[in-house]
């Protein structure tokens, strides 16, 4: 996957100005999202445990992905709103909020870019944050 020419990773690396790692569901050895225990190889990279992991999405592939993976789905209701599987959040702020109450207490949001139509925040299990990485949180208004 790429971005402007430029490898996703590459690209996101380059922008948060720390490691970004990008997974791709039925690539490589990254089994399809829906199939049970296709989260593992990603918690074995990263370290995280399943408890400490949500999964985003609003399709059904992301409901079976939930389902068989004992996942918890958060819903983005602007990604389209045709299922009622999930919880639902109807904003970035919101799902900030839910994750920064619930989930990711001791993983903070640890990078994020802003840059034209490009605007992504990165919550989780993180690599070591270097003293030139930022450290920023959207306000839940966003």
């Amino acid at each position: 996957m790429s971005l402007n020419g430029e490898p996703l990773d590459t690209y996101l690396t380059r922008k948060s100005k720390t490691t970004v790692r990008h997974f791709q569901a039925g690539a490589d050895r990254f089994p399809i999202r829906r199939s049970a225990g296709s989260v593992n190889p990603i918690l074995s990279a990263t370290g995280a445990a399943l408890h400490e992991t949500i999964l985003v999405g609003s399709k059904q592939e992301d409901m079976l992905a939930g389902v068989n993976n004992g996942l918890l789905l958060v819903r983005p209701a602007w990604y389209g709103d045709d299922m009622e599987y999930g919880f639902r959040v109807s904003s970035i702020g919101q799902l900030t909020r839910f994750c920064e109450v619930f989930a990711l207490r001791q993983h903070p949001i640890y990078w994020s870019i802003d840059s034209g139509n490009l605007q992504v925040r990165s919550m989780g299990p993180s690599p070591p944050i270097s003293p030139n990485s930022p450290s920023t949180a959207p306000t839940p208004d966003e």
